[in-house]
């Protein structure tokens, strides 16, 4: 049996779980291809891909990118390259194809669906966000904004990714996507958080079956871990607040780290990961740790922090706060998207949305308690999101489908 997934990329979060999910769908017998858009980091990070090609090339994905911020024409570009992503599937003839993000200036959407429709094999589409369901944007929970209930238009967030600097075709790119989506038969959304389903069910697409697999993380990495940069994190004295991103922005929540660093009382310290100091204001205690892609050096940052502080105010599933369980480390966190999901009153607390003195008061609440207060807890609920586990739910679904 054979299974194609297509993704916008072969790298960092979404890329990784395509990937991993094809190698344990192998070790099952499936026999399975991945693509993605073409990338120069992926080129140079090639390693070992099996069955793996990319879409397009760094001209026509350019040009679809300014394509779409000069008109809001949303993902209708990558004319070509949807032609032959088509020619492959065509030569291939999997028995399911799993799409994960399909945003991201590398697809001409019109043309994959209306092929989708007419080929009425199974389709699996991951949701790692929430773009399939509105006229543009990828999360709207930050302002608040319900018009993706309503078909969009007047979008408040038009510059925010994917966005367009003179259009605001968010009404009509709804339609289309409404149109477009809502036309395959046979189709299966996965969440990685029961928020995102919830949302799935007041969407135009709540006709389909939704299931939620939730992220999962290498649990052989993240444990408690002691090293060189676990003493050295250890060497400041003081209860350490630690926050993580790939990278940060208001919508990360730096701005409640920076007034955190503020309020905290001088026994604290705040570390972030992810950013470099020359992006943090003058006269901050804050320490900064540039973005590693070395997973066992964050095991130990994370093993060296008093709490891990996560005030996202968007989000779906973070990875972040599996990683902290994990290595034994308890969590702080807003009661934003499926962020408070992987936590429970064992292993963390979670705050009202926005309210800053909460958090910080929350932070005081759960460093008050000696950390192996937590610990045991925070490993323990780290074990339901093993990554072999989680990717298997994968291939569990792939069998069903299949058997059908």
């Amino acid at each position: 049996m054979k299974i194609l997934q297509i993704n916008s990329t072969d790298l960092f979060s979404t890329g990784n779980i395509m990937l991993h999910i094809a190698d344990v769908a192998r070790l099952r017998g499936y026999e399975v291809y991945t693509a993605s858009k073409y990338q120069r980091m992926s080129i140079v990070h090639k390693g070992k891909k099996i069955n793996h090609f990319y879409i397009g090339n760094r001209i026509v994905n350019t040009f679809h990118r300014y394509f779409s911020w000069i008109t809001d024409l949303q993902d209708c570009a990558s004319i070509f390259p949807t032609l032959r992503l088509i020619y492959k599937i065509e030569k291939m003839k999997p028995d399911i194809i799993h799409l994960h993000d399909v945003v991201g200036w590398y697809l001409n959407i019109d043309i994959l669906f209306l092929y989708l429709k007419k080929i009425n094999i199974p389709i699996i589409w991951t949701f790692h966000d929430c773009w399939a369901i509105t006229g543009r944007c990828i999360y709207f929970d930050a302002i608040g904004c319900n018009r993706w209930q309503i078909g969009c238009g007047n979008c408040p967030q038009k510059k925010y990714m994917p966005g367009t600097w003179f259009f605001d075709l968010s009404a009509w790119n709804f339609k289309r996507k409404e149109r477009l989506f809502t036309n395959i038969e046979n189709m299966t959304i996965v969440t990685p958080s029961e928020w995102l389903k919830n949302l799935v069910h007041k969407s135009f697409l709540k006709k389909y079956n939704t299931i939620v697999i939730n992220n999962g993380i290498d649990l052989n990495i993240f444990k408690p871990t002691k090293g060189e940069i676990y003493n050295k994190i250890k060497r400041l004295n003081s209860k350490i607040v630690l926050g993580v991103a790939a990278t940060w922005s208001q919508r990360k929540g730096l701005n409640t780290f920076l007034q955190m660093d503020k309020e905290l009382p001088e026994n604290f310290s705040i570390v972030l990961v992810g950013i470099d100091s020359s992006e943090l204001p003058i006269n901050r205690r804050i320490i900064a740790i540039r973005r590693t892609n070395n997973q066992s050096e964050l095991a130990e940052i994370y093993s060296a922090a008093t709490v891990f502080a996560n005030p996202t105010i968007e989000d779906n599933f973070p990875t972040v706060n599996l990683e902290s369980l994990a290595c034994g480390t308890p969590i702080v966190t807003f009661q934003t998207g499926g962020s408070p999901e992987s936590i429970d009153e064992q292993t963390g607390i979670i705050v009202k949305k926005n309210d800053v003195k909460g958090f910080i008061s929350a932070i005081l609440e759960v460093t008050n308690k000696d950390k192996n207060f937590y610990a045991y807890n925070c490993r323990k609920r780290s074990l339901c999101y093993d990554m072999n586990s989680k990717f298997n739910e994968y291939v569990d679904l792939y069998d069903r489908i299949i058997k059908q």
